[in-house]
């Protein structure tokens, strides 16, 4: 398998999908602090440089549940919403980024599955 190819089945680890905004070891933190009771969901979100409604989605699991339904809808009409061209653009960034870590040495782990059937070239 060619390295570009290589580096779309190895999974992103924590920080390195660019769409997180807070490590795990942040979300067990403000778990914590929120079950102490001194801080509101807005401080929280302050002190992280977060959104509130990210703050709310990381301590009240049913909150993620519902954002994560919202997002499949969404993600249905996303296709139509904008075109072909724009889409195709968005994926290649992503597989650049795969390339630029896997290159780097940044990109280890698991593969996706993706490669079990495919021959080296």
């Amino acid at each position: 398998m060619k390295p570009y190819a290589k580096a779309q089945t190895i999974r992103l680890q924590g920080m390195q999908d660019r769409r997180r905004r807070l490590a795990d070891k942040d979300k067990d933190d403000i778990r914590k602090l929120y079950a102490k009771g001194k801080h509101s969901l807005m401080s929280l979100a302050r002190l992280y440089h977060v959104s509130k409604s990210l703050i709310l989605i990381t301590v009240n699991p049913e909150s993620a549940r519902r954002v994560k339904e919202r997002g499949r809808e969404h993600w249905r009409d996303y296709a139509y919403k904008y075109g072909k061209e724009y889409r195709a653009k968005m994926a290649r960034n992503v597989k650049n980024h795969h390339y630029r870590l896997f290159k780097a040495g940044e990109l280890k782990g698991e593969t996706n599955g993706l490669d079990k059937n495919r021959q080296d070239n």
